[in-house]
């Protein structure tokens, strides 16, 4: 037998000794046990941020379809009679004359 100095395992090469030694041993199966609850914590954290940026997505798409009846209802007011035509000038202002045909086929 030889003595080896302390060595420095990264989070992963921990959980990749743990998941391949043998379960029998107690010190492995509490490795197991905390890998195992720190995945569903991880689990559980990750679907509640898919939930938050979900439930932004949907209000930030309500907010949207309010300014755009609002839009369309001013310019309705204002004698806009062709809709297609009002909303591809929009696009034209915002991407420097582009047309909503040619941003579908550059994208």
């Amino acid at each position: 037998m030889r003595k080896i100095d302390n060595v420095n395992l990264s989070r992963y090469a921990c959980y990749l000794i743990v998941q391949n030694a043998d379960p029998s041993k107690e010190i492995v199966a509490q490795g197991q046990t905390y890998f195992a609850m720190q995945t569903r914590k991880q689990e559980i954290t990750h679907a509640q941020e898919l939930y938050q940026e979900d439930q932004k997505r949907v209000e930030v798409r309500k907010e949207l379809a309010k300014h755009s009846k609002q839009l369309f209802s001013t310019a309705k007011k204002a004698g806009v009679t062709n809709y297609a035509e009002f909303q591809d000038a929009g696009y034209q202002g915002l991407y420097g004359g582009m047309r909503k045909s040619d941003l579908v086929q550059k994208k």
